[in-house]
């Protein structure tokens, strides 16, 4: 199975004046989709995980994604 290194994400209201970072990962009818949070931060080994909400999954409308881009999961050597 091939290693996942980078993944579409967008930004989402958090409702507490900020927003999360998250990802698609199921699609419901009625424009409803299921987004992962990322939070944590890439480091050459791998993405690193911050347990407070990293992982958290809910559901949202699709018109509240914004900022469209992609996240690498592990930072590249400079």
């Amino acid at each position: 199975m091939a290693e996942i290194r980078k993944v579409k994400v967008y930004d989402i209201d958090c409702g507490c004046g900020g927003t999360h970072t998250v990802s698609i990962v199921d699609e419901w009818p009625n424009d409803r989709v299921i987004v992962r949070v990322w939070f944590g931060m890439a480091t050459p080994e791998g993405w690193e995980s911050w347990p407070s909400w990293d992982g958290y999954r809910f559901k949202a409308h699709r018109d509240r994604l914004t900022n469209p881009r992609v996240l690498a999961l592990y930072k590249e050597d400079a």
